[in-house]
């Protein structure tokens, strides 16, 4: 009988976490990296970068509004360059409106970006 009982509890218990890892997040990467190019190549001013190209990383979220509030650009450039991709993101990205409904709101999400001479 307690083989039974310990059985049933183990079973229930996978169930259990095999149902609760099934509800992951949809991927809505593409979808909002979709939108934040189409809001980063609205205004076509050009920067003046050092190098070929430069990389960071984003770390924003949404607000209630459905809005990007960035946190943080992390990149590792040199301090003249990181003080430009910081501005530019920022200026483009920061309070603008998308529309991704799978995004929660006050959920930090992170995404790479690449800008080419």
């Amino acid at each position: 009988m307690k083989k039974l009982k310990l059985i049933t509890l183990s079973f229930a218990l996978l169930v259990g976490s095999i149902s609760f890892a099934s509800n992951v997040e949809p991927d809505t990467k593409s979808e909002i990296r979709s939108q934040i190019i189409s809001l980063l190549n609205k205004n076509k001013t050009k920067i003046s970068i050092d190098s070929d190209e430069l990389e960071a990383n984003v770390s924003f979220m949404l607000n209630e509004k459905s809005e990007l509030v960035i946190i943080s650009v992390r990149s590792k450039n040199d301090e003249t360059n990181n003080a430009i991709i910081d501005g530019y993101i920022k200026k483009r990205l920061n309070y603008k409106k998308v529309k991704v409904n799978k995004l929660r709101v006050g959920k930090v999400y992170e995404m790479p970006f690449k800008i080419v001479k």
